[in-house]
């Protein structure tokens, strides 16, 4: 893929134009149609990915409850990147919204690579996913808190 198809993502904005060629160099890019599952709850995570184009419905297998809805994606969007960190199984299915999407993937074997090599753009990819993982931590530190007083004393049921 291209350096240009990374310009309109704010993701990558704190990046330099050479960091981003050296990134688009190892991204693998992949089109997908709508309903196209990427990959499945449970599966070994290998990669992370950025919707460059599209949607991706993130849906769970919740013990009780069935398929939940976790999220859906679009443009400029990192997921599965926990996969960079530890390379466990993947905590929720990802495919493709009815209009199809188009997909960057970095391998967990070319961001290893890159960290070995020193390369300052691996620094960079892992600052931008703990930030995301610190994100979606504290949203998730503050809906548990909405759920606990919700089921607290006094809450309806």
């Amino acid at each position: 893929m291209n350096a240009t198809e990374l310009e309109g993502l704010t993701l990558f904005d704190g990046l330099s134009a050479a960091q981003k060629s050296t990134l688009a160099q190892t991204l693998r890019a992949r089109a997908l149609d709508g309903g196209d599952v990427l990959f499945v709850q449970g599966d070994a995570a290998d990669g992370c990915y950025v919707v460059l184009a599209g949607g991706i419905a993130v849906e769970r297998e919740v013990p009780g409850r069935g398929i939940e809805r976790l999220a859906t994606l679009g443009a400029g969007d990192l997921f599965g990147e926990v996969a960079l960190l530890d390379g466990g199984l993947r905590s929720a299915t990802c495919a493709a919204g009815p209009d199809g999407a188009r997909v960057a993937e970095l391998g967990r074997a070319d961001f290893d690579a890159l960290f070995a090599a020193g390369n300052p753009l691996a620094h960079a990819v892992m600052d931008i996913v703990l930030d995301r993982l610190a994100h979606r931590l504290r949203d998730a530190t503050q809906l548990l808190i909405e759920v606990a007083a919700d089921d607290g004393p006094g809450a309806r049921p």
